[in-house]
């Protein structure tokens, strides 16, 4: 329980920082976020959507970044 919250805790510092948000996305980071929206941790499900914010918010970047440069 608590090792998880902690690891859970770092990803969200790792997230954080823009250099590491392609990694997350590129090793499919979001889904295996995904299955803890779902839990009855409330720290669980907290921190996995802090950090798929960061994630997603990347994403939309490089949507954008891509739609300017058509």
């Amino acid at each position: 329980g608590r090792s998880l919250s902690r690891v859970l805790g770092a990803l969200v510092n790792l997230a954080k920082q823009v250099t590491n948000r392609t990694v997350f996305i590129d090793n499919g980071g979001v889904q295996h976020l995904l299955p803890f929206l779902k839990s009855q941790v409330t720290a669980y499900y907290i921190k996995s959507l802090f950090c798929l914010a960061y994630l997603i918010e990347e994403e939309n970047n490089e949507d954008d970044e891509s739609d300017e440069e058509s």
